[in-house]
């Protein structure tokens, strides 16, 4: 299952368990007190006697490509922007920018008709009855 993102143990419960077996525990007792593999517990074991720590590894990721707060300036600024004129500007996609703008709670904002093509909408429907 190489590949599956699963969230690490906490360094507390880590610590724990070393402690558990720094006072002559066995990895089985260990295993079945706190509810976690043998496998598992033997890394952090061996890491704690090779490196003198229990700390989970550093994850990977990649970085943001967009900086938010000049994102949500750049939008304070310039009310009439497109989609496409953002993402020229900040060098990602117009989905990335729309991605951003949603969850920084910026809304898509519908031209409304003049008044004169609602009229002639409206007349249209009522001649029809």
């Amino acid at each position: 299952m190489k590949g599956k993102m699963t969230k690490s143990y906490s360094n507390d419960l880590r610590e724990k368990v070393v402690k558990y077996l720094e006072a002559g525990n066995s990895y089985d007792q260990a295993s079945k007190l706190f509810k976690i593999s043998v496998s598992a517990i033997g890394r952090w074991y061996r890491k704690y006697k090779k490196e003198g720590n229990y700390l989970a590894k550093k994850r990977g990721g990649s970085k943001r490509k967009i900086d938010l707060e000049a994102l949500e300036n750049y939008v304070k600024l310039n009310e009439n922007m497109t989609l496409k004129k953002a993402a020229q500007k900040f060098g990602v996609s117009v989905f990335t920018i729309s991605y951003w703008l949603k969850n920084l709670g910026f809304r898509y904002k519908k031209k409304t008709f003049p008044t004169w093509k609602l009229a002639k909408k409206d007349a249209k429907i009522t001649k029809k009855k």
